[in-house]
């Protein structure tokens, strides 16, 4: 089985979601905040970046492109013509020059807030207690 680590936010994790279902494969998702740097995440990605999948039998596999060309490689040819990626070397090597630039776009809310955290080195910030508003009875 595979387990994806993904950030919901995170435009290259939703595009290896949309792969994953896109090839029927049967997989659990474990949502990891990367701003967390948990030691067993950083084991597997020492950039502490989603999405990673792990697929039994395989290292870690990490990063976008890396994880589209792993499911191609390893399930793409059994879905004959539905196939992700072109059978043709050179209509493959397009494929990543012509979608990269657009998974950026995905993480934007339609006012173009950013909405990526999957960058992010720390954790957003707590407010105090003395900022919290004080009761009144």
């Amino acid at each position: 089985m595979l387990t994806l680590f993904h950030h919901p936010f995170c435009p290259h994790s939703r595009y290896i979601r949309l792969a994953v279902a896109e090839h029927g494969l049967e997989h659990r998702t474990i949502e990891e905040r990367v701003w967390e740097r948990r030691e067993e995440f950083l084991k597997l990605n020492p950039a502490a970046t989603t999405p990673v999948l792990v697929a039994e039998g395989y290292p870690p596999v990490p990063g976008v492109a890396t994880i589209a060309e792993f499911l191609d490689e390893t399930v793409g040819a059994a879905m004959a013509e539905r196939r992700l990626l072109p059978f043709d070397v050179a209509r493959r090597i397009e494929v990543p020059v012509r979608i990269m630039p657009v998974l950026p776009h995905w993480s934007r809310w339609p006012d173009g807030q950013t909405i990526d955290v999957s960058q992010r080195s720390h954790p957003p910030p707590t407010p105090s207690p003395a900022a919290a508003p004080a009761c009144s009875r």
